[in-house]
């Protein structure tokens, strides 16, 4: 029960999915046991926000010619 609702209320106070924070709650679980809960789940929505900046922000540019 404390692997769902840890999750779901720590999703509540952020916009992102439910799913990144479960699986950063559990893969961070398994990596590193009770402190992964937290590690897991922050790094999980780091990674998930620069993702997103980083695709958002970051358009392909071509290089720009140097005149003389």
């Amino acid at each position: 029960m404390d692997n769902f609702t840890k999750p779901y209320l720590i999703s509540r106070g952020t916009n992102l999915p439910f799913g990144i924070i479960f699986m950063g709650v559990i893969g961070g679980f398994l990596a590193y046991g009770f402190l992964g809960i937290f590690f897991g789940a922050t790094l999980m929505a780091v990674a998930y926000r620069l993702l997103l900046e980083w695709l958002d922000v970051a358009p392909a540019r071509s290089p720009k010619k140097i005149r003389k």
